[in-house]
């Protein structure tokens, strides 16, 4: 018998012997469950009714009649435990060990019995711990059992371990606060945390992991600030439109912006209610306050995860230049600032200049209350403008409007024109040929510092490229361009243009001297063909004795000859080079 038949045939034996434990386990469970049927049921009382109410009577001799309804054993699956069971996963199961005792009628059992039941759900490693780990009297009561049972995890773990993972959760990016406030509760409750103290552990979590700083400002700005305003802030559950009262109707329970009163009265007279078009002022030229649309606080399930984008902008007023973070809107027609932001750039309530014109208002006519305005330089970057900054009392930080953030470059000039698709002003370039010169680019420091020929053509757009030392490379179509000769390389030479003739009255110049006259030797050989020149001897000069033993005490050089680089030959597809 071969190898591989004993292992097959061993295979075959502990399948067989896993599948009887199997079964062996499932009818035990199966006798278990029907013991415990049969002692719930002898122990359950006779039912006792009065004579003379004959309905009562019936119905109790109809439910002591009835079988006790319990769940069928395939239904109500053992929990079982083992021995590297987590401290979290331990409070899981001692739920699911509750409900399964519940609903398999075990609860109503005696101590010893709930005691078996329990042994029949641990492991061997549990079953040496309970026998001689654990002090526990035999008549000790299940949930006594399953206490010891937790300690003695809670010993094998610290406690500052959990703490820690506590302190250092945050919420991470794209995480809701429903998610991130599960994950802070769970981890609390194994910090062994006071009763006392659990709440307040809780609430300071939430505030130190928040990413949304402007939740964070709402949160500290309530002195009173417990667990459950906590969660009402970060999480309302209430819409907020319950308890508002609407401008327009004075009716409870919903916002003047949609309010039906108001829609229905824009509908019946359109044109009185219709107010003469504004035109836009220009950039940087003060126009009557009056802010269209603030967008204060934007909730995403429940919470912003991403938090409000601003720019840091250079505010110059008479008190001096100051460096002030700001948030560009894109729909408000006034650069405006809080009340509570001008102790930050040294600017007194007496000096700020009275507001003129319509009321500002905000999202859903929201009256706000104008304090004053100044007026001030904004720097960003390279740009600069002069506006006039309205301070609103009901507003934090500094606003900047539509057409300031047109001037300091943050919006386009032709704003809220869509943006054009970036490939409509680019071009395709165009291909490379076989045996063109070529400038190839480093990636590294985008310099177009060597020169190389295309040897051969690629697919997506690549080329091989053969440099002047002899290196092959592939390069994109994006890292090379047509060769491009420098201004330091020698240029040809320019033909001599003809000599002007001298104007008329001017001096003439001298004739140039006679070439001087020929000898009779070089007459002789100007005229001698040029087959008939002497040869020239190739041979090495002789040296003197003293001459080679001063060339011997010279460092030898390499006898190795030097070839010049071979051209390739690349066969790609039907594009070949040959030398």
């Amino acid at each position: 018998m071969s190898d591989i038949e004993k292992l097959t045939q061993l295979l075959l034996q502990q399948a067989e012997l896993s599948a009887q434990r199997e079964r062996d386990s499932a009818q035990r469970e199966e006798r278990l469950t029907q013991m415990v049927e049969r002692l719930v049921a002898d122990r359950q009382p006779p039912a006792t009714v009065a004579a003379d109410d004959a309905s009562a009577a019936t119905a109790a001799r109809t439910s002591a009649a009835a079988p006790p309804v319990r769940l069928p054993a395939a239904a109500t699956p053992a929990p079982h435990l083992s021995s590297s069971t987590s401290l979290r996963d331990f409070a899981v199961w001692r739920e699911k060990l509750d409900g399964y005792m519940l609903l398999t009628g075990a609860s109503a059992l005696p101590v010893t019995a709930q005691r078996a039941a329990l042994l029949s759900l641990l492991d061997e490693d549990w079953h040496r711990v309970l026998r001689y780990g654990l002090t526990i009297a035999d008549d000790s009561p299940l949930s006594a059992v399953v206490d010891a049972m937790e300690s003695h995890l809670r010993k094998q773990r610290s406690v500052l371990v959990d703490r820690r993972a506590f302190y250092a959760r945050v919420q991470e990016q794209g995480e809701n606060f429903e998610e991130f406030l599960c994950e802070v509760k769970e981890l609390a409750a194994f910090c062994d945390f006071c009763t006392h103290c659990y709440d307040s552990r809780l609430r300071d979590k939430i505030v130190c992991g928040l990413r949304d700083e402007e939740t964070v400002k709402r949160l500290l700005e309530d002195p009173g600030l417990d667990l459950k305003k906590t969660v009402d802030i970060c999480h309302p559950a209430a819409c907020r439109a319950t308890s508002a009262i609407c401008n327009s109707c004075g009716q409870r329970g919903h916002f003047a912006v949609v309010c039906a009163q108001v829609a229905r009265e824009s509908a019946a007279a359109p044109a009185e209610r219709a107010a003469p078009e504004r035109a836009r002022p220009a950039v940087g030229q003060p126009s009557e306050p009056r802010i269209c649309r603030v967008i204060r606080d934007v909730y995403v399930n429940g919470i912003s995860t991403r938090p409000t984008p601003t720019v840091t902008v250079r505010l110059s007023t008479p008190a001096g230049v100051f460096t002030v973070p700001a948030r560009a809107d894109s729909g408000a027609e006034a650069t405006v600032i809080g009340e509570d932001s001008l102790s930050s750039i040294c600017v007194e309530p007496a000096q700020l200049e009275p507001c003129i014109g319509q009321p500002f208002s905000a999202v859903g006519k929201q009256p706000l209350t104008c304090v004053g305005s100044f007026r001030a330089t904004l720097e960003l970057g390279d740009r600069s403008t002069t506006a006039a900054v309205f301070v609103i009392r009901e507003l934090t930080g500094l606003l900047l409007s539509w057409f300031d953030c047109v001037a300091l470059g943050i919006l386009p000039r032709d704003f809220p024109a869509q943006i054009r698709c970036y490939n409509k002003s680019t071009r395709r370039l165009s291909p490379l040929k076989i045996g063109s010169r070529v400038d190839l680019q480093d990636p590294a420091t985008g310099r177009w510092n060597r020169i190389g020929v295309i040897v051969g053509v690629g697919q997506r757009r690549t080329y091989l490229v053969k440099t002047a030392s002899g290196k092959v490379l592939w390069r994109n179509r994006r890292y090379l361009r047509p060769y491009r000769p420098l201004l330091t390389e020698p240029t040809p030479p320019v033909a001599p243009s003809a000599p002007r003739p001298p104007a008329a009255g001017a001096p003439q110049p001298p004739p140039p001297p006679p070439p001087p006259a020929r000898t009779a030797v070089a007459a002789e050989r100007a005229v001698r063909p040029a087959a008939s020149a002497p040869a020239v001897c190739r041979s090495s000069p002789v040296r003197s004795p003293q001459v080679e033993t001063a060339a011997a005490a010279l460092p030898r050089r390499s006898r190795r000859q030097r070839r010049a680089p071979g051209r390739l030959r690349v066969q790609w597809g039907a594009t070949s080079y040959a030398e």
